[in-house]
């Protein structure tokens, strides 16, 4: 069942509805498919969402980091990677009214998840700064890799779409000289 489709509509049905008010016909309506067939993979509305969250997080950060392992301009995996972990969600967290919501329950229900991807996501930044920045130690690899990873969450509060996510970290990548 885990395909990118099939998880852009678990989530929208939730981000449309809340997750209070989220039922099992929402997402099997969302979904194209029968109720009784949603129910024969999950239980719950609840597994279903962490479900979805953990295998979210999981793809995003595999995503990014193959794209921060990948040949080219540094500058551009390094921002194309961080859109693949965070930046494309940005817009369907600006579209519902019930981001805060789902943002929490995300990391409520994978707070382990979240930790081990961040780090691992962390880690490859720091590794593709390291390679590619003249001149870099590890311990100053990993404080690029931290500011950037910062300053690309703390976007996910203020961008007002994912364009301006994409060109604030775009920036920042800038401002820390690397190009």
């Amino acid at each position: 069942m885990s395909n990118p489709e099939t998880l852009k509509q678990i989530v929208g049905v939730f981000s449309q509805y809340g997750f209070r008010k989220t039922s099992m016909r929402d997402i099997a309506d969302g979904m194209g498919i029968s109720r009784q067939a949603l129910y024969n993979r999950f239980s719950s509305k609840e597994e279903v969402f962490d479900w979805a969250a953990k295998t979210l997080i999981e793809e995003s950060s595999v995503a990014c980091i193959e794209r921060l392992a990948e040949d080219g301009p540094l500058a551009n995996r390094l921002a194309s990677g961080i859109h693949l972990w965070i930046g494309q969600y940005v817009d369907l967290m600006r579209a519902s009214p019930h981001s805060a919501e789902i943002v929490q329950m995300v990391g409520d229900a994978s707070v382990e998840e979240v930790d081990v991807a961040s780090e691992k996501v962390q880690a490859a930044l720091a590794k593709a700064i390291a390679a590619g920045v003249e001149d870099t130690d590890e311990k100053r690899a990993e404080d690029l890799a931290y500011a950037i990873y910062m300053g690309a969450k703390g976007l996910l509060n203020t961008a007002e779409n994912g364009n301006s996510h994409d060109e604030g970290v775009r920036r920042i990548i800038g401002a820390l000289g690397i190009y």
